[in-house]
């Protein structure tokens, strides 16, 4: 009797051990398996929405390619026209789309008509004679002013990273203050080329509030 009983009290607690450490390398599985799967699903929803955000920065993009294609035909435009028609281009553009924060363009130093001078003081021209338009919304009204330190890295990449390489961008997120209020933005900008070199920069800023939602 003692000996079965110990037979038995050693099957018991070896069936308990084998169940025990069975039981850990399932739960170790199911830990394993729950994991692949929250990666995964968390590689689906980071794929889906990047999709979404490329598909929304499509649009604005679409939009500013379309100007740029506009404004690279500068040369046929009648020359006292061209500021003004880009003027109203720009504030259109602003006016039809309530999600756009601004809407601006850089023109290279004596390109537009060949001499900014002439031009100094006017719409959309800045402290340095450069005709830098910017319209933006506040509310709803839509403002103009013309842009200044573009010119400057870091602040000014928005307009030096397209101009430089020749090919569109989209800017990290930085902070701009628009009529008093600062706001938390990224620029969408296409450069302006004509005869083989670019001749400015056009771009579409977007509250980065547009992107989280």
């Amino acid at each position: 009797m003692k000996i079965g009983f110990k037979l038995i009290v050693i099957m018991i607690a070896l069936n308990v051990a084998t169940v025990g450490i069975v039981s850990v390398v399932l739960l170790l599985r199911a830990r394993q398996n729950i994991d692949r799967l929250v990666d995964e699903n968390a590689v689906s929803i980071a794929g889906e929405s990047g999709r979404e955000i490329q598909i929304f920065f499509e649009v604005y993009l679409d939009a500013a390619r379309t100007i740029a294609q506009i404004l690279e035909k500068y040369e046929d435009m009648i020359l006292t026209d061209r500021r003004p028609l880009i003027n109203v281009m720009l504030k259109a553009l602003v006016e039809a789309n309530p999600e756009m924060v601004a809407v601006w363009c850089v023109w290279e130093p004596d390109v537009l008509e060949g001499d900014d001078s002439r031009y100094a003081g006017g719409p959309g021209t800045n402290s340095k004679r450069r005709f830098a338009p910017c319209w933006s919304r506040s509310g709803s009204n839509i403002t103009q002013e013309a842009l200044e330190d573009f010119d400057q890295p870091g602040g000014g990449d928005y307009y030096l990273i397209p101009k430089n390489s020749g090919r569109e961008a989209i800017t990290d997120p930085f902070k701009y203050t628009y009529s008093g209020k600062e706001m938390l933005i990224t620029s969408l900008a296409v450069p302006i080329q004509h005869n083989g070199r670019v001749v400015g920069v056009i771009g579409i800023d977007v509250g980065m509030d547009q992107v989280q939602r």
